[in-house]
Protein backbone atom coordinates (compact mmCIF):
# COMPACT_ATOMS: atom_id res chain seq x y z
CA UNK A 1 0.00 0.00 0.00
CA UNK A 2 1.33 3.14 -1.09
CA UNK A 3 2.02 5.35 1.93
CA UNK A 4 -0.97 8.11 2.56
CA UNK A 5 -0.35 10.93 5.65
CA UNK A 6 -3.71 12.10 7.15
CA UNK A 7 -3.05 14.97 9.79
CA UNK A 8 -5.31 17.26 11.45
CA UNK A 9 -4.62 20.82 11.59
CA UNK A 10 -5.27 24.30 12.70
CA UNK A 11 -6.26 27.31 10.39
CA UNK A 12 -3.86 29.39 11.66
CA UNK A 13 -1.26 26.68 10.59
CA UNK A 14 -2.12 27.76 6.51
CA UNK A 15 -2.13 31.51 6.54
CA UNK A 16 0.28 32.48 4.04
CA UNK A 17 0.69 29.90 1.44
CA UNK A 18 -2.27 29.05 -1.07
CA UNK A 19 -5.05 28.91 0.77
CA UNK A 20 -5.66 31.79 3.46
CA UNK A 21 -6.81 30.61 6.47
CA UNK A 22 -10.51 30.79 6.95
CA UNK A 23 -10.69 31.59 3.15
CA UNK A 24 -12.73 28.62 2.09
CA UNK A 25 -15.35 27.57 4.84
CA UNK A 26 -17.69 25.29 2.84
CA UNK A 27 -16.01 23.08 0.54
CA UNK A 28 -12.34 21.47 -0.30
CA UNK A 29 -10.50 24.57 -2.31
CA UNK A 30 -7.48 23.71 -3.85
CA UNK A 31 -5.32 20.79 -5.38
CA UNK A 32 -1.58 21.56 -5.83
CA UNK A 33 0.37 18.95 -7.45
CA UNK A 34 4.55 19.20 -7.69
CA UNK A 35 7.42 17.49 -7.17
CA UNK A 36 6.81 17.29 -3.79
CA UNK A 37 3.24 15.45 -4.45
CA UNK A 38 0.00 15.88 -4.04
CA UNK A 39 -1.33 18.20 -1.22
CA UNK A 40 -5.44 18.99 -1.08
CA UNK A 41 -6.91 21.44 1.95
CA UNK A 42 -9.96 21.98 3.11
CA UNK A 43 -11.86 22.92 6.11
CA UNK A 44 -15.32 22.10 5.38
CA UNK A 45 -16.78 20.29 8.33
CA UNK A 46 -17.75 17.10 6.54
CA UNK A 47 -14.84 16.99 4.12
CA UNK A 48 -14.48 12.93 2.75
CA UNK A 49 -11.41 11.66 3.31
CA UNK A 50 -9.80 8.90 1.56
CA UNK A 51 -7.19 6.38 1.07
CA UNK A 52 -5.44 4.44 -1.82
CA UNK A 53 -5.36 0.80 -1.51
CA UNK A 54 -3.60 0.00 -4.81
CA UNK A 55 -4.34 -3.81 -6.25
CA UNK A 56 -7.54 -2.89 -4.17
CA UNK A 57 -10.57 -2.10 -5.36
CA UNK A 58 -11.42 -0.78 -2.17
CA UNK A 59 -11.73 3.36 -1.00
CA UNK A 60 -12.22 4.01 2.61
CA UNK A 61 -13.93 7.32 3.77
CA UNK A 62 -14.28 8.99 6.88
CA UNK A 63 -14.99 12.58 8.27
CA UNK A 64 -12.61 14.94 9.93
CA UNK A 65 -12.94 18.77 10.55
CA UNK A 66 -9.76 19.98 8.81
CA UNK A 67 -7.27 17.93 7.25
CA UNK A 68 -4.05 17.87 5.00
CA UNK A 69 -3.16 15.14 2.60
CA UNK A 70 0.23 14.26 1.53
CA UNK A 71 0.44 11.48 -1.18
CA UNK A 72 3.77 10.23 -1.50
CA UNK A 73 5.99 12.07 -4.23
CA UNK A 74 6.68 8.26 -5.44
CA UNK A 75 2.73 7.92 -6.01
CA UNK A 76 2.22 6.45 -9.70
CA UNK A 77 0.40 9.13 -12.13
CA UNK A 78 -2.16 6.85 -12.68
CA UNK A 79 -3.48 6.60 -8.99
CA UNK A 80 -2.63 10.95 -9.43
CA UNK A 81 -5.14 10.38 -12.24
CA UNK A 82 -7.75 8.31 -10.49
CA UNK A 83 -7.68 10.74 -7.65
CA UNK A 84 -8.69 13.95 -10.07
CA UNK A 85 -11.58 12.21 -11.03
CA UNK A 86 -12.85 11.61 -7.70
CA UNK A 87 -12.39 15.49 -6.88
CA UNK A 88 -15.86 16.54 -8.53
CA UNK A 89 -17.31 14.08 -5.69
CA UNK A 90 -16.33 16.51 -3.08
CA UNK A 91 -18.32 19.41 -4.95
CA UNK A 92 -21.62 17.78 -4.24
CA UNK A 93 -22.34 18.65 -0.93
CA UNK A 94 -22.33 22.14 -1.36
CA UNK A 95 -25.52 21.80 -3.67
CA UNK A 96 -27.43 20.22 -1.18
CA UNK A 97 -26.61 22.56 1.16
CA UNK A 98 -28.17 25.30 -0.87
CA UNK A 99 -31.74 26.29 -0.02
CA UNK A 100 -33.10 24.54 -3.43
CA UNK A 101 -36.20 25.92 -5.21
CA UNK A 102 -38.49 23.67 -8.19
CA UNK A 103 -38.28 26.56 -10.51
CA UNK A 104 -35.53 25.38 -13.05
CA UNK A 105 -34.35 26.97 -16.32
CA UNK A 106 -33.04 25.24 -19.41
CA UNK A 107 -31.19 27.42 -21.65
CA UNK A 108 -29.06 27.17 -24.76
CA UNK A 109 -27.47 29.63 -27.12
CA UNK A 110 -27.63 29.10 -31.30
CA UNK A 111 -25.86 30.61 -34.12
CA UNK A 112 -27.07 31.40 -37.21
CA UNK A 113 -25.28 31.07 -40.85
CA UNK A 114 -24.63 34.36 -42.32
CA UNK A 115 -27.35 34.82 -45.03
CA UNK A 116 -29.35 32.49 -42.99
CA UNK A 117 -31.71 35.00 -40.61
CA UNK A 118 -34.43 34.83 -42.64
CA UNK A 119 -34.90 31.11 -43.56
CA UNK A 120 -34.08 29.89 -40.68
CA UNK A 121 -36.90 32.74 -38.75
CA UNK A 122 -39.22 30.86 -41.05
CA UNK A 123 -38.42 27.55 -40.39
CA UNK A 124 -38.27 27.99 -36.85
CA UNK A 125 -41.55 29.99 -36.49
CA UNK A 126 -43.29 27.12 -38.06
CA UNK A 127 -41.36 24.47 -35.68
CA UNK A 128 -42.68 26.15 -33.07
CA UNK A 129 -46.13 26.37 -34.23
CA UNK A 130 -46.35 22.84 -34.84
CA UNK A 131 -44.36 21.16 -31.62
CA UNK A 132 -44.56 24.07 -28.96
CA UNK A 133 -48.00 25.70 -29.65
CA UNK A 134 -49.40 26.52 -26.69
CA UNK A 135 -46.24 26.00 -24.26
CA UNK A 136 -45.77 29.08 -21.68
CA UNK A 137 -42.21 27.05 -21.13
CA UNK A 138 -40.32 28.18 -24.28
CA UNK A 139 -39.19 31.37 -24.99
CA UNK A 140 -36.38 32.71 -27.58
CA UNK A 141 -34.36 36.37 -26.96
CA UNK A 142 -31.76 37.92 -29.36
CA UNK A 143 -28.48 38.25 -27.53
CA UNK A 144 -27.64 42.07 -28.40
CA UNK A 145 -24.63 42.71 -26.64
CA UNK A 146 -21.84 40.68 -24.93
CA UNK A 147 -19.54 37.80 -26.20
CA UNK A 148 -22.60 36.08 -27.03
CA UNK A 149 -24.06 38.45 -29.02
CA UNK A 150 -25.29 37.94 -32.27
CA UNK A 151 -26.57 34.66 -30.99
CA UNK A 152 -29.95 33.73 -30.46
CA UNK A 153 -30.53 32.15 -26.50
CA UNK A 154 -33.12 29.15 -26.08
CA UNK A 155 -34.62 29.20 -22.65
CA UNK A 156 -37.03 26.54 -21.39
CA UNK A 157 -39.52 27.03 -17.66
CA UNK A 158 -39.68 27.04 -15.58
CA UNK A 159 -39.87 23.87 -14.93
CA UNK A 160 -39.67 21.92 -11.71
CA UNK A 161 -36.86 19.32 -12.04
CA UNK A 162 -39.52 16.48 -12.25
CA UNK A 163 -41.33 18.23 -14.49
CA UNK A 164 -37.98 18.05 -16.76
CA UNK A 165 -37.65 14.79 -16.50
CA UNK A 166 -41.56 13.55 -17.53
CA UNK A 167 -40.89 16.11 -20.58
CA UNK A 168 -38.72 13.73 -21.76
CA UNK A 169 -36.39 13.76 -25.18
CA UNK A 170 -37.34 15.44 -27.83
CA UNK A 171 -39.83 13.12 -30.17
CA UNK A 172 -38.36 11.21 -33.35
CA UNK A 173 -41.29 13.47 -35.72
CA UNK A 174 -40.15 16.83 -33.66
CA UNK A 175 -36.33 15.77 -34.33
CA UNK A 176 -36.96 14.81 -38.01
CA UNK A 177 -38.60 18.55 -38.81
CA UNK A 178 -35.66 20.18 -36.71
CA UNK A 179 -32.87 18.14 -38.36
CA UNK A 180 -34.85 18.78 -42.20
CA UNK A 181 -35.68 22.43 -41.54
CA UNK A 182 -33.89 24.35 -38.81
CA UNK A 183 -30.66 22.64 -38.75
CA UNK A 184 -29.73 23.55 -42.02
CA UNK A 185 -29.44 27.39 -41.26
CA UNK A 186 -27.55 26.73 -37.52
CA UNK A 187 -23.69 27.53 -37.36
CA UNK A 188 -23.30 25.95 -34.15
CA UNK A 189 -25.08 25.45 -30.75
CA UNK A 190 -23.80 25.95 -27.40
CA UNK A 191 -23.79 23.31 -24.30
CA UNK A 192 -27.05 23.17 -22.27
CA UNK A 193 -27.11 24.69 -18.70
CA UNK A 194 -29.44 24.57 -15.97
CA UNK A 195 -30.05 27.26 -13.06
CA UNK A 196 -32.19 27.55 -10.36
CA UNK A 197 -34.01 30.68 -9.44
CA UNK A 198 -33.87 31.97 -6.31
CA UNK A 199 -36.63 34.01 -4.30
CA UNK A 200 -34.48 34.64 -1.17
CA UNK A 201 -32.55 37.39 -3.76
CA UNK A 202 -34.85 38.09 -6.28
CA UNK A 203 -37.57 41.09 -6.35
CA UNK A 204 -39.11 39.76 -9.19
CA UNK A 205 -41.41 36.61 -9.82
CA UNK A 206 -40.01 34.21 -12.01
CA UNK A 207 -42.28 33.52 -14.82
CA UNK A 208 -42.40 38.07 -14.73
CA UNK A 209 -40.65 38.19 -17.67
CA UNK A 210 -39.92 41.92 -20.01
CA UNK A 211 -39.17 42.30 -23.38
CA UNK A 212 -35.48 43.51 -22.86
CA UNK A 213 -33.26 42.62 -19.84
CA UNK A 214 -30.03 43.34 -18.67
CA UNK A 215 -28.03 40.16 -17.73
CA UNK A 216 -24.99 40.00 -15.25
CA UNK A 217 -22.63 36.84 -15.47
CA UNK A 218 -20.48 36.40 -12.15
CA UNK A 219 -18.04 34.14 -11.34
CA UNK A 220 -16.73 33.60 -8.16
CA UNK A 221 -13.04 32.72 -7.34
CA UNK A 222 -12.64 28.63 -6.24
CA UNK A 223 -14.33 28.70 -2.84
CA UNK A 224 -15.47 32.27 -2.61
CA UNK A 225 -19.36 30.99 -4.66
CA UNK A 226 -21.31 30.81 -1.04
CA UNK A 227 -19.70 33.63 0.55
CA UNK A 228 -20.62 35.65 -2.60
CA UNK A 229 -24.16 34.56 -2.79
CA UNK A 230 -24.66 35.63 0.77
CA UNK A 231 -23.77 38.89 0.20
CA UNK A 232 -26.75 39.17 -2.52
CA UNK A 233 -28.90 39.54 0.44
CA UNK A 234 -28.20 42.95 1.26
CA UNK A 235 -28.54 43.53 -2.14
CA UNK A 236 -32.09 42.92 -2.19
CA UNK A 237 -33.64 45.75 -0.27
CA UNK A 238 -31.63 48.32 -1.78
CA UNK A 239 -33.13 46.56 -5.27
CA UNK A 240 -36.78 47.11 -3.45
CA UNK A 241 -35.99 50.45 -2.57
CA UNK A 242 -35.04 51.75 -6.28
CA UNK A 243 -38.27 49.46 -7.98
CA UNK A 244 -36.09 46.91 -9.92
CA UNK A 245 -36.89 43.75 -11.08
CA UNK A 246 -34.37 41.51 -10.46
CA UNK A 247 -34.38 37.67 -10.79
CA UNK A 248 -31.57 36.28 -8.82
CA UNK A 249 -30.32 32.42 -10.30
CA UNK A 250 -27.23 30.21 -9.87
CA UNK A 251 -25.89 27.33 -11.91
CA UNK A 252 -25.99 24.10 -11.35
CA UNK A 253 -24.77 20.37 -12.33
CA UNK A 254 -23.67 23.11 -15.44
CA UNK A 255 -19.52 23.68 -15.33
CA UNK A 256 -18.19 25.91 -12.35
CA UNK A 257 -20.59 27.53 -10.38
CA UNK A 258 -22.18 31.17 -11.55
CA UNK A 259 -24.60 33.48 -10.15
CA UNK A 260 -26.76 35.25 -13.22
CA UNK A 261 -28.69 38.59 -11.89
CA UNK A 262 -30.94 39.40 -14.60
CA UNK A 263 -32.70 43.35 -14.07
CA UNK A 264 -35.70 43.27 -16.00
CA UNK A 265 -36.67 46.16 -17.57
CA UNK A 266 -39.64 47.47 -17.34
CA UNK A 267 -39.80 50.24 -19.39
CA UNK A 268 -36.86 48.76 -21.95
CA UNK A 269 -33.43 50.70 -22.74
CA UNK A 270 -35.39 53.93 -21.19
CA UNK A 271 -34.94 52.19 -17.71
CA UNK A 272 -31.20 52.77 -18.08
CA UNK A 273 -31.91 57.20 -18.47
CA UNK A 274 -30.92 58.89 -14.94
CA UNK A 275 -33.68 59.57 -12.58
CA UNK A 276 -31.71 61.03 -9.47
CA UNK A 277 -31.81 57.75 -7.57
CA UNK A 278 -28.95 55.17 -8.12
CA UNK A 279 -27.39 51.80 -6.09
CA UNK A 280 -24.56 53.78 -3.78
CA UNK A 281 -26.76 55.77 -2.49
CA UNK A 282 -29.83 54.00 -1.66
CA UNK A 283 -27.43 51.06 -0.64
CA UNK A 284 -25.76 53.36 2.43
CA UNK A 285 -29.37 55.12 3.63
CA UNK A 286 -30.32 51.08 4.61
CA UNK A 287 -27.02 49.87 5.81
CA UNK A 288 -24.46 52.87 6.81
CA UNK A 289 -22.37 55.78 5.08
CA UNK A 290 -19.88 54.20 3.50
CA UNK A 291 -21.11 50.36 3.28
CA UNK A 292 -21.56 50.56 -0.56
CA UNK A 293 -18.11 50.96 -1.02
CA UNK A 294 -17.01 48.60 1.80
CA UNK A 295 -18.75 46.09 0.24
CA UNK A 296 -18.15 46.30 -3.34
CA UNK A 297 -14.42 46.09 -2.46
CA UNK A 298 -15.44 43.01 -0.54
CA UNK A 299 -16.71 41.44 -3.79
CA UNK A 300 -13.95 42.81 -5.79
CA UNK A 301 -11.79 40.18 -4.21
CA UNK A 302 -14.48 37.17 -4.38
CA UNK A 303 -14.96 37.83 -8.03
CA UNK A 304 -13.12 35.91 -10.57
CA UNK A 305 -14.98 37.97 -13.76
CA UNK A 306 -18.09 39.43 -14.44
CA UNK A 307 -20.06 39.36 -17.93
CA UNK A 308 -23.00 41.67 -19.59
CA UNK A 309 -25.11 41.52 -22.03
CA UNK A 310 -28.51 42.43 -23.48
CA UNK A 311 -31.35 40.51 -24.34
CA UNK A 312 -34.49 41.40 -26.52
CA UNK A 313 -37.39 38.79 -26.38
CA UNK A 314 -38.36 37.16 -29.86
CA UNK A 315 -42.13 37.52 -29.86
CA UNK A 316 -42.38 36.10 -33.41
CA UNK A 317 -40.69 33.64 -32.40
CA UNK A 318 -42.67 32.20 -29.08
CA UNK A 319 -44.98 29.11 -28.77
CA UNK A 320 -48.93 30.50 -29.23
Amino acid sequence: MQKVVLRRYRKDEVGGGAVAAGAVPHSLLAIRCGTQGLVAHGFHRRVRVFTFHPGQASLRLRRTSGLKVIHDRAASMKKLLLLLLLLPLFFLPSHAEEARTSAVLKSYNIWIKPGHRSAFDKAMAAHIRQFHGGDPHWRIYDVLTGPDGGSLQVIEGPRSWTEFEEHGDTDEKQLRDYEANVLPHIEKTSPVSYVEYKPEFSTTAVDNFSSKALVVHVHPKAGQYPMYLASLKEFKPVWEKLGLNMAVYASVYSGDRSVILVQRLKNGLKDFEPNGSNVRAAYDSIHGAGSYEKRSEEQLHMLDSLVTSLIAFRQDLTAK
